[in-house]
């Protein structure tokens, strides 16, 4: 084989190997976000608070037109067991954000129900069991 020969074979594999790199880190960081969707009622997440984000916020959008308000609990800056609750009265279609914090470790979406026990997913937990 030629040294041209060589060198393009070389070269074509280095930049399959750029691009799988860049691939994986791309999608570590989309995978590092939560995203919560419970029983068509309710719909939480958090934004920016994935690796170079510290500012992170919560959000919960209320998805259906049932009179019910919806709230999102969540932690932040882990180890820290402190639990925030945002809430949603605004009604269907509509969705709240919390302030600026540190990253969001985990959290679950509700749906306030009158007269019953509310209605909530389990703990989405980002990397650690939840207590």
């Amino acid at each position: 084989m030629s040294n041209i020969r060589r060198w393009i074979a070389r070269s074509g594999v280095a930049l399959a190997g750029a691009g799988l790199a860049v691939g994986v880190v791309a999608s570590g960081s989309a995978f590092a976000d939560m995203d919560i969707y419970e029983s068509g009622e309710v719909h939480s997440w958090r934004t920016g608070s994935g690796a170079g984000y510290p500012n992170g916020m919560a959000a919960v959008m209320d998805t259906l037109a049932d009179g019910n308000e919806v709230y999102t609990s969540y932690n932040r800056n882990y180890p820290d067991s402190t639990v925030y609750t945002l809430f949603n009265k605004s009604g269907s279609g509509t969705t709240a954000y919390s302030n600026g914090g540190g990253r969001i470790w985990d959290m679950k979406a509700c749906t306030s129900v009158d007269y019953l026990p509310d209605h909530c997913s389990d703990w989405w937990t980002d990397n650690f069991a939840h207590g």
